[in-house]
């Protein structure tokens, strides 16, 4: 640390920061043979007492070779002298934590955020922009070197792929999962913001809406942009729409055997209050005017793509 001076009294070092110079050094040697090469150019100029100055490119990040004083009073003493440099985070998105190192730094308050940060001594780091809500997260980490730069800060933009979200749906009052997890967020039919979320495809969407046979919801739809449209709700799955058919043709036949046969108690399971009496008027109408009716359930086609939202009452 002796022979490690930084070239402004304002900015302190410590042996973390001697190390992450060293470590640089160590990791690139690209930089470590630069460093050399100006090392001893600097010190050919000084012996020579060269009036021209090797230190004097406004280099940023960087190390120089400085003469100090007399040692013991006969030799002459030398120090690296440190120069700075600042990390400059920008991002797209507010609300969005920045690090450095793993050192929270700041966190984003609008839309294309900017803010320089330091001096940091040369060397290698770890920048971070993390964005969570109670739904989701997302970061992005990257390393950057500060070293050998004209420019007095490294900038490193962070474009998270994130998007205020709106739901569109053809629906009312229907709940709205995230991921499979059922949120607090009630969807009304038209259109509403949900929130900022991730547009990268890793957030998968749906609305439901809970019936005493189960839950009926949508397909699922993974979020890529900033819009999403509900058309449709599962109200039920193949095997129950078989199901539904099958006794929906039960009753109909039911329906024809009883009014063929005169008999209202052949037609009573699975049916309404009203439909029972409308089935008694229509009895009473077949005994008196076609008393020889016979009716037969042959065939039924149904469009099940047509089958809409039922509510309860």
């Amino acid at each position: 640390m002796k022979l490690l001076k930084p070239n402004d009294d304002s900015f302190k070092m410590n042996k973390k920061d001697a190390a992450r110079l060293i470590d640089l050094y160590q990791t690139d040697k690209d930089a470590y043979d630069d460093v050399v090469t100006k090392l001893n150019m600097q010190v050919k100029a000084l012996q020579q007492k060269n009036l021209f100055d090797p230190t004097e490119d406004s280099v940023n990040g960087t190390l120089n070779l400085k003469q100090g004083g007399k040692k013991w009073l006969f030799f002459t003493d030398y120090y690296l002298e440190v120069t700075p440099a600042y990390i400059e985070l920008t991002t797209n998105e507010k609300d969005i934590d920045l690090f450095i190192n793993d050192e929270k730094v700041a966190t984003s308050d609008k839309a294309e955020f900017q803010q320089r940060f330091g001096p940091y001594t040369p060397g290698l780091y770890e920048v971070k922009a993390a964005f969570e809500n109670e739904y989701t997260d997302i970061e992005e980490v990257e390393q950057i070197e500060l070293y050998d730069s004209v420019l007095e800060a490294e900038n490193h933009y962070f474009e998270l792929p994130l998007a205020e979200v709106e739901v569109s749906s053809a629906f009312n009052e229907v709940d709205l999962y995230i991921n499979g997890e059922k949120t607090d967020k009630k969807i009304m039919e038209g259109n509403q913001s949900i929130g900022v979320f991730p547009t990268d495809g890793s957030i998968e969407t749906y609305i439901a809406r809970e019936y005493p046979w189960g839950i009926v919801q949508s397909d699922p739809l993974s979020i890529t942009g900033n819009q999403i449209t509900f058309e449709h709700l599962i109200v039920f799955d193949y095997e129950e729409e078989v199901a539904l058919m099958e006794r929906i043709n039960d009753i109909v036949e039911s329906y024809h055997v009883s009014l063929s046969k005169k008999d209202p108690d052949l037609f009573k399971e699975g049916i309404t209050e009203n439909m029972k009496n409308d089935h008694n008027a229509k009895m009473d109408q077949v005994k008196k005017k076609k008393p020889k009716y016979k009716g037969e359930f042959l065939e039924a086609v149904y469009d099940v793509h047509n089958i809409s939202l039922p509510e309860v009452r």
